[in-house]
């Protein structure tokens, strides 16, 4: 044994076996074999650097043994139903097998455009995309012709709004323009609304609308003739205040739109066929819903 002096007593200590692991709580001395052997063994429990290649990261599929994972090109860590964390491969492209549905799959950037094309609600009559809405407050549309729609400020009380006042006997225009969309849809329909209500309501009354527009294309001349499309009778809310919308439709075809066309309007208050609502249509808001492909 070993003589050791502590405080003024002397103890003697023994020496571990070379056989025997050093722990934290022996009170003996360890031997130079059995301190490599527990060095040894605290090591094999410990994350080296040397563990990990290029692209792994860690991960524990049972209790106490993390280890390195490797992750592939295309590939990204998940879990299964059923399984352990790994790497997954990527679907690709417009592949669906059996059983795919209820496992976890990882879908290429075109597989998520080709979802999105497939499932998106396409609006204004067609296409996979949503539409492109146009909107334009009364404000925001030009007075441009010797008859226009004048802007009104109107106190509702609460409200406060900016209309176009057109009235119902000179035909009064307000003007805009917006460019067709490169991806329209050229089998869709196009959509207008228009957002009115009367300056002075009455019962059993109707309003018309009409659109006037040219398309330019690139290189094209900017002037030649307006084409119109025509709102049918709209019945007019006979509430005080109270709002209509106005809506018509025309195909994409029938209009001669084409894509990044250069679209020039107007729209104006037409005698509608029958009961036509006497003094001012007050314009709110037009909005034109294209189709997108």
């Amino acid at each position: 044994g070993l003589v050791f002096i502590s405080g003024g007593a002397t103890s003697a200590l023994t020496f571990i076996d070379d056989d025997t692991m050093a722990t934290a709580s022996s009170s003996n001395v360890a031997s130079a074999e059995s301190l490599k052997a527990y060095v040894d063994a605290l090591e094999a429990s410990v994350v080296m650097d040397a563990d990990f290649d290029a692209n792994t990261i860690l991960a524990a599929t049972s209790d106490d043994t993390p280890a390195a994972v490797s992750v592939g090109e295309a590939t990204m860590i998940g879990r299964q139903t059923g399984g352990n964390i790994a790497a997954i491969a990527q679907v690709s492209s417009g592949e669906k097998t059996a059983g795919t549905e209820a496992a976890l799959r990882v879908f290429s950037p075109a597989d998520v455009v080709d979802m999105i094309d497939a499932h998106a609600t396409g609006g204004g009559g067609g296409g996979g995309m949503g539409p492109a809405i146009e909107r334009f407050r009364a404000a925001e549309l030009e007075a441009l012709e010797a008859n226009f729609a004048p802007l009104e400020v109107v106190d509702e009380g609460t409200v406060i709004l900016t209309v176009a006042a057109f009235d119902d006997t000179t035909q009064e225009f307000r003007h805009g323009t917006f460019q067709v969309p490169a991806d329209i849809d050229t089998s869709g329909t196009v959509t207008f609304r228009a957002y009115v209500y009367a300056k002075t309501a009455a019962a059993s009354k109707n309003v018309e609308l009409t659109f006037d527009h040219r398309a330019i294309a690139d290189g094209e001349a900017v002037d030649g003739a307006y084409t119109s499309e025509v709102s049918s009778d709209t019945a007019i809310d006979s509430t005080q205040d109270d709002q209509t919308l106005v809506e018509w439709t025309e195909t994409v075809s029938n209009l001669g739109w084409a894509a990044e066309d250069l679209v020039v309007f107007r729209l104006s208050r037409t005698e509608p066929t029958t009961n036509d609502l006497s003094g001012d249509l007050y314009l709110v808001n037009f909005t034109v819903e294209i189709p997108r492909s």
